[in-house]
């Protein structure tokens, strides 16, 4: 019986990968006259206008490793450098009238380096000056400053101070030594 078998095999794999070509094949005439007109070709498409090329559209007319480092430290880009000049003072705080904005989140880490120390408070990365939020200093808290377990927020006239916190409880100290 097997014998049999092994002989009407390949018969049997031809004859449905017969039917499965002829049925994939074959128009569904309900399927296409319900599609989209097919479409002509225009002297548009045949002649079609030069595109201009814009300066850096293109990958490589860029450099890549230019950063647009505001877009993590929540300021919008200057298209050149301001000069120079001698720092400003501090403008006083002005009163508000209205209650301060919520806070924009838990303070999540602080990276101290060499250079600007930054904060991630929320899901935001923030420096020294910058404001939480939308950008708008009317609204929206300023980070006054930022030191290595704390960071200083103003709204106004008021100060808050956002704290690193560990959730977790403290281990305790192992007692004795290795048995």
């Amino acid at each position: 019986m097997l014998q049999k078998i092994d002989k009407l095999a390949p018969y049997a794999a031809l004859a449905l990968l017969g039917y499965l070509t002829y049925s994939s094949l074959e128009t569904h005439l309900p399927r296409a006259a319900q599609g989209r007109e097919t479409p002509t070709i225009s002297p548009k498409l045949l002649d079609p206008p030069p595109t201009v090329v814009a300066d850096r559209a293109s990958p490589a007319g860029r450099d890549p490793f230019e950063v647009s480092w505001a877009s993590y430290l929540n300021k919008p880009a200057r298209s050149r450098p301001t000069p120079k000049t001698a720092p400003a003072s501090r403008p006083a705080p002005v009163p508000t009238d209205h209650p301060p904005p919520p806070l924009p989140g838990n303070l999540v880490g602080i990276f101290a380096s060499d250079g600007p120390t930054l904060a991630v408070i929320g899901d935001q990365i923030h420096k020294t000056g910058s404001i939480t939020g939308n950008g708008d200093p009317e609204s929206n808290w300023t980070v006054e400053s930022i030191t290595q377990d704390s960071v200083t927020l103003r709204f106004g006239d008021q100060t808050t101070v956002l704290r690193m916190r560990s959730d977790s409880p403290e281990k305790p100290a192992r007692q004795g030594g290795r048995r």
